[in-house]
C-alpha cells in the first residue's frame, strides 16, 4: 500500500523492503511524503552504514559522520535505537553511545554541544543495528505521521490513523460512491475516508515536521515547503465528505468522531445505529469496518456471525473487515476473496475482503 502511494507521488527509485519502502529524491520530495502520505509512520534519511561488533566501532562510525548540516549546538537532539541479531544487544546502551559520539564531535569541532530532549527534540536520530550492520538515520517526520492533529488524545481511538487509511486504500474505494463504517466507534476509518474523498493532505494538521528544524533548511527550502502546503490546501473539496457515513451505538464514541470531524472542517454523517439493523442500499457501497472483538466483544462469535449476516445486505458492494477472529472466514457465508495480515498495535489481525 505504501509503495503504491509513494509511486502516485511521482517519486523516484521506489522500492519495497522489509519494514519500509525506499525512495530517492531531494528534501522537498521528503517533505511531500511527510505532507501527503496517509500510510507511512516515519520518513527517515540514511546518513551512514557500517559493520560494528563492539561499542568502540559504533562510536567511531558515528563520530566520523558529517552531521553538521542537520544538527547545530543550538538545536536539541534525541537518539532512538533498535537492535536485532547483533553482538550489540542493549538498545539503550547503543542509543547512549551514539549520542556520545554525536555530541563529542560537536564539542571537538565547535566547542559547544546540543542538549538532549527525549520528548520533543529538534533533531531525532535513529540507529538500527541488524546482523552487526549499523545504519544511522535522521527522522525527517519528527512526531509519527499517524498523528494527524484531529485527535486531542491518542487514547480516543483503538485504531491508528495510518492503519485505517491503509484499509480504505486496500478496499479500492472509488471516492465517488457511498462509503460506510457501520461499527465506527470514534470514527477513525470514516474520518480517513472523508479526508481521502476531500483530498485533504493528512499532514496539513501538523504545525511542523522534523526536517523543518534542521540546520540546512534555508529560506529557499522554507518557501518550497510552504508552496507544497499552499497547493495541498488549494486541492481540498470539502463537500465530498458527505459520501461518508459512520454509525455505532456508542454515544461517547460518536461524540468523539463528531468533534474530530469539526476539527477537520469536514461533515461526514455520524449517526447512532445498531449494525444488526442495517438497511439495504439501492446502490453499491464500500463498507470498511473494524468490528468489536476480544475484550471489546460482547456476544462472542455468534455476534460476529450476526454482523456478517447484516453486511450481506449490501448487494454488489465491497466489504472489508479487520479482525483477529477467524470466524470472519465464514461470517458472510462465503470465504473472502482477499486476505491480508496486518497488526493493530501488537494484535495480529486479518483484513478480509469480499466483492458481493
Amino acid at each position: 500500500m505504501l509503495r503504491e502511494e509513494l509511486r502516485a507521488l511521482n517519486l523516484g527509485r521506489v522500492r519495497g523492503d522489509r519494514g519500509g519502502v525506499h525512495f530517492g529524491g531531494q528534501l522537498v520530495d521528503a517533505f511531500r511524503v511527510c505532507l501527503h502520505s496517509r500510510i507511512a509512520m516515519r520518513v527517515l534519511e540514511l546518513r551512514g552504514q557500517a559493520t560494528v561488533t563492539n561499542a568502540d566501532q559504533l562510536y567511531d562510525f558515528v563520530n566520523n559522520l558529517h552531521l553538521d548540516d542537520v544538527l547545530e549546538s543550538r538545536l536539541t537532539l534525541a537518539v532512538s535505537a533498535t537492535v536485532n541479531s547483533s553482538r550489540l544487544t542493549h538498545s539503550q546502551f547503543v542509543s547512549r553511545r551514539v549520542k556520545d559520539a554525536i555530541v563529542d564531535r560537536q564539542r571537538h569541532l565547535r566547542h559547544a554541544r546540543s542538549n538532549v530532549d527525549p520528548k520533543n527534540p529538534d533533531v531525532h536520530f535513529m540507529i538500527h543495528v541488524a546482523k552487526n550492520v549499523a545504519s544511522l538515520y535522521v527522522d525527517l517526520a519528527g512526531e509519527p505521521l499517524h498523528r494527524r492533529g484531529y485527535r486531542t488524545s491518542p487514547t480516543e481511538a483503538p485504531l491508528k490513523e495510518s492503519l485505517a487509511a491503509a484499509l480504505v486504500q486496500w478496499s479500492r474505494w472509488d471516492r465517488v460512491s457511498p462509503f460506510i463504517d457501520p461499527c465506527c466507534g470514534s470514527g477513525t476509518i470514516a474520518l480517513e475516508a472523508a479526508m481521502m474523498a476531500c483530498e485533504i493532505a493528512p499532514g496539513l494538521g501538523r504545525v511542523r515536521f522534523g526536517l523543518e528544524q534542521h540546520a540546512r533548511i534555508d529560506a529557499v527550502l522554507r518557501r518550497a515547503f510552504e508552496q507544497c502546503r499552499e497547493a495541498a490546501r488549494a486541492a481540498i473539496v470539502r463537500e465530498r465528505a458527505e459520501l461518508v457515513q459512520g454509525s455505532d451505538l456508542d454515544i461517547d464514541g460518536l461524540s468523539l468522531a463528531k468533534q474530530a470531524a469539526h476539527r477537520l472542517q469536514v461533515r461526514p454523517h455520524f449517526v447512532r445505529k445498531d449494525v444488526l439493523n442495517l438497511e439495504a442500499t439501492a446502490q453499491p457501497v464500500t463498507v470498511v469496518t473494524n468490528p468489536p472483538y476480544g475484550v471489546r466483544l460482547e456476544g462472542g462469535q455468534e455476534l460476529a456471525r450476526r454482523i456478517g449476516e447484516a453486511l450481506r445486505k449490501f448487494e454488489r458492494s465491497k466489504i472489508v473487515v479487520l479482525s483477529p477472529d477467524p470466524i470472519w472466514l465464514s461470517a458472510l457465508g462465503s470465504r473472502p476473496q482477499m486476505e491480508h495480515t496486518l497488526f493493530n498495535g501488537n494484535i495480529e489481525c486479518r483484513a478480509f475482503g469480499w466483492q458481493l
